[in-house]
């Protein structure tokens, strides 16, 4: 065991010495005795109590100065106030904006998913509106998926398919539930229906003699068409025609179908919630670019959030035998108030900003006092500090949060800005959401600091930190040997298997073989076409699900539990000690010592005298000779 923690000193002294120290020990006035296993451990450089002070021009009382100055630095919050008298606003602060960030993802959560839900169940709508024949199975998106491709094979079911979106669309007002309606062009009159299709130059086949005319060249051509006549019996194809729009399935690449359509979002999430305007921008396509006989026909929609505009009647007049409708109130001004959640919001960006602000000014105290401390080394112990103990000024807890604080702030804004109805802001709900989640996620991984100040968890969140290093390089060697196994299940076996169609996918159902799911479905699906790839597929899944799981898997469990027991083991016997613990270690002041305290501070409490701490003075450390 001695061995094994020799050779992971250095490794261990980078991260976890000095959390122990500030965490565990917290740098107590009494010393733990080393026993002889932790000799072994300690570092083979020289010490700093061994070091003579000959040529030093730094007296006792500064450097015992600086030792007190570098314990309160690494002190935790209670110690601290013990040592200064100093209430611990900064984890106060903390404490309330998790619980804050916390309200507030909750609540734009909910909006965010009436948002969403409502535009997935539009374009569900859509799809049996203007996909002729459409089959619940069709919205089938659980896997394996075993309803059929909805998709045309021949001429007159394509025309017929368009023939009918063409006529679904102009009477939408009338036969759909939802509130739809036209969205008005440039000119004032609706958006019309859009036909575009593109084309290879020259695509002509001759597959009786094997002979084809070809110009890889691709064109586009869109047209408009209006509302059908009426009255008139007609056709899109008869319309298409008169239009002298052709189309040549021979070299037809694909047909886009665009419409533009418009509804209100009435929701009622929150006391507050107004309703939303929304524009569909709709796109149906026919896929011909495989040129294999299927032409696959989808759905797919963009959402345009619009300026609503309230009218100050309840009802609108409606002209039934026009279908026309006439609005008899006038339009009220756009208000923009501040409702009690935007009131919310604003308190969570201030007391964000307020927490990056003190993090910052903790962040760039560390700085200086690490470029004071480097001085002193370098001039009275004619030494480099190591750049382990360097790298404890910087706080990366501080780091994290002060970046959970920017996102905070500024996905807060623009929840404002979206609630409110700002212009150009309705359709930043993703980023918004981007920010905020990701800033609740980093508020919560900041309360492990505060777990640091016990035993029990100390040691976990050591073990993490302490074994990053081996379980990041073994992760890089294993993701060879994925990425290896990735592109030749994707190359071999995509074209028989559903799950290894493309790179993507063949990565993921990797991935899920490694966590032992669907096993026997991957192995069932392959397909028997040809016995080569088959018997391949075999040996292919048979090794990569062994060495994985078998062999992968339990080697990154070994070294993070050799990590474990040698922190554990170090915990009890004492951490290796730097140069910058032994420096501190020489400081005998506890916190209560009253040695800590600024000059004329005193330690106030409701429930005792005030104290006059000891005055301190802040001569330069450094004195240059």
């Amino acid at each position: 065991m001695s061995r094994r923690r020799g050779n992971r000193d250095k490794e261990l002294t980078d991260t976890a010495s000095i959390s122990s120290t500030m965490n565990a020990t917290r740098v107590r006035s009494h010393s733990v005795e080393q026993s002889p296993a932790s000799t072994i451990l300690q570092h083979q450089n020289v010490s700093i109590n061994s070091v003579t002070s000959t040529g030093s021009v730094a007296t006792p009382h500064m450097e015992d100065r600086l030792r007190r100055k570098l314990k309160y630095f690494f002190m935790n919050p209670c110690e601290k106030y013990r040592a200064r008298g100093r209430k611990p606003f900064k984890l106060t602060l903390q404490v309330f904006k998790i619980i804050m960030v916390t309200v507030q993802v909750c609540l734009f959560g909910m909006s965010q998913f009436s948002v969403v839900t409502f535009s997935e169940e539009n374009a569900t709508a859509f799809r049996h509106l203007f996909l002729k024949d459409w089959d619940p199975g069709y919205d089938q998106t659980y896997y394996p998926k075993t309803s059929p491709v909805y998709a045309v094979y021949t001429i007159g079911i394509y025309y017929d398919r368009l023939n009918f979106i063409w006529k679904q669309f102009y009477d939408i007002q009338t036969t759909a539930i939802g509130s739809y309606d036209f969205a008005d062009g440039v000119d004032g009159k609706p958006v019309p229906m859009q036909i575009c299709h593109e084309n290879f130059l020259t695509g002509v086949i001759f597959a009786d003699n094997e002979t084809y005319i070809f110009d890889p060249t691709m064109v586009k051509e869109c047209v408009s068409v209006k509302a059908p006549t009426p009255g008139l019996n007609e056709t899109i194809q008869d319309r298409l025609k008169a239009q002298n729009f052709t189309i040549n399935f021979d070299s037809l690449i694909k047909t886009k179908v665009h419409l533009v359509i418009r509804s209100i979002h009435l929701q009622q999430t929150t006391k507050y919630s107004t309703p939303n305007c929304i524009q569909f921008n709709v796109t149906i396509l026919f896929d011909n670019s495989n040129h294999d006989g299927r032409m696959g026909m989808s759905l797919t929609q963009d959402k345009v959030f619009l300026k609503c505009h309230a009218l100050t009647d309840d009802k609108a007049m409606h002209d039934g035998s026009a279908g026309n409708t006439n609005y008899s109130g006038s339009i009220l001004p756009f208000r923009r108030h501040f409702n009690l959640i935007s009131i919310f919001d604003m308190v969570v960006v201030g007391v964000s900003l307020m927490s990056c602000i003190l993090c910052l000014r903790s962040l760039i105290k560390g700085w200086h006092l690490k470029n004071e401390f480097i001085e002193f080394f370098q001039v009275n112990y004619s030494k480099e500090l190591s750049f382990s103990d360097r790298m404890e000024f910087i706080n990366f807890w501080y780091v994290m949060i002060v970046v959970s604080d920017f996102l905070t702030c500024t996905g807060g804004v623009i929840k404002v800005l979206i609630e409110n109805k700002f212009v150009g802001f309705f359709d930043l709900y993703d980023t918004c959401s981007l920010m905020l989640g990701t800033a609740s996620l980093l508020v919560w991984i900041g309360v492990l600091n505060y777990l640091n100040f016990f035993r029990q968890y100390n040691i976990l969140i050591l073990t993490m930190k302490a074994s990053a290093p081996n379980v990041l390089r073994f992760l890089l060697c294993a993701s060879l040997l994925y990425m290896g196994f990735a592109f030749a299940g994707w190359l071999i076996l995509g074209p028989y298997h559903i799950k290894f169609r493309t790179l993507n996918t063949a990565s993921e159902c990797m991935y899920s073989l490694i966590n032992g799911d669907d096993m026997f479905a991957t192995f069932y699906e392959m397909g028997q076409t040809s016995w080569l790839p088959w018997l391949y597929s075999r040996f292919y899944l048979y090794i990569f699900i062994s060495l994985f799981i078998y062999v992968v898997l339990s080697m990154m469990i070994s070294i993070i539990m050799d990590v474990y027991e040698a922190v554990k083991d170090y915990q009890e016997n004492g951490f290796p000690k730097t140069d910058l613990h032994e420096f501190i270690e020489c400081c005998d002041d506890r916190p209560e010592s009253g040695c800590y305290r600024l000059e004329g501070e005193t330690a106030c409490s409701i429930f005792c005298c005030c104290r006059r701490g000891r005055a301190n003075s802040y001569e330069p450390m450094i004195v240059q000779s």
